[in-house]
């Protein structure tokens, strides 16, 4: 053989060899297109369905119970953390119940009357005639500015609102008398037999959901007990509370664990519970 056969056999084994190897190589790539694919499928489901690996962890129904600050009219309290098995049952719930009940809200409705603010002051009248409310807005220190919410006529009371520097609450203006009644940690939610007054408020210093109840008996509001839950919030902006029977209520909530997102925007991964008084 001379040696221009040699040189096209050399030639020749080259090429074959470099035709197998890049045969070989696709099949690899083709293999590992697939294996990515079928990955990418499984974590897409476990996304969907395992709350663990959700970006937000959700609160779970055996957490809901969760208190601290425990304290009933009868003096007794508790300022550790503790399951509360008493009192009210917690229970989660899904969307599109939450959405159902919704359409059929049973709040005790609020009657709001023309009351116009001007230049800053509101004017109620009473049996024991006007009385005023004067904002002062630009006192850091004793800043706070008044907001009309309506009236509880069975009661005889006006609500109003106080924005404060770094608080809000609100309070109960009695029609007879004019003076302040209650002083309410949130808006008031009255139970559809006018029986219960319920507030619950997130307070986001503290990370925490504050519940208070009252029982309302002769047209009088008893406070009943007060709680702070320690693993969820209702969520704001806005609250969205209400009753769905005399003894029950419904609330759109949060992880106080994950109220915020890293952007510091409110938290979007809602769920939603009941809370019956027992």
């Amino acid at each position: 053989m001379n040696r221009y056969n040699l040189f096209f056999l050399f030639i020749i084994l080259i090429y074959g060899c470099k035709e197998k190897t890049e045969k070989k190589s696709t099949l690899k790539s083709y293999n590992l297109v697939e294996d990515t694919s079928h990955i990418k499928k499984i974590d897409s489901f476990h996304l969907k369905h395992n709350r663990d690996t959700l970006k937000t962890p959700l609160v779970l129904e055996k957490d809901l119970c969760y208190v601290k600050y425990f304290l009933d009219n009868k003096g007794n309290s508790n300022d550790n953390e503790f399951c509360i098995k008493k009192r009210i049952k917690l229970k989660l719930i899904d969307k599109r119940t939450f959405l159902t009940y919704s359409k059929s809200k049973k709040n005790y409705s609020i009657e709001k009357k023309t009351v116009k603010k001007k230049n800053g002051v509101i004017e109620l009248l009473t049996q024991e005639g006007k009385i005023t409310f004067v904002d002062k807005p630009d006192d850091e220190e004793k800043m706070v500015v008044f907001n009309y919410i309506g009236e509880i006529n069975f009661l005889q009371k006006y609500i109003l609102n106080r924005q404060f520097w770094e608080d809000s609450d609100y309070v109960l203006i009695d029609k007879n008398d004019g003076k302040m009644h209650k002083n309410l940690i949130s808006f008031p939610y009255i139970s559809p037999n006018t029986k219960f007054l319920v507030c619950l408020n997130s307070n986001l210093y503290e990370k925490q959901a504050e519940l208070v109840k009252y029982n309302i008996k002769n047209n009088k509001i008893d406070f009943d007990f007060s709680l702070n839950f320690t693993r969820w919030m209702p969520a704001v902006e806005p609250y969205e509370i209400f009753w769905i029977t005399n003894d029950t209520i419904v609330v759109k909530f949060l992880s106080a664990k994950y109220y915020w997102k890293k952007n510091g925007f409110y938290n979007d991964e809602f769920q939603y519970l009941s809370i019956t008084f027992i």
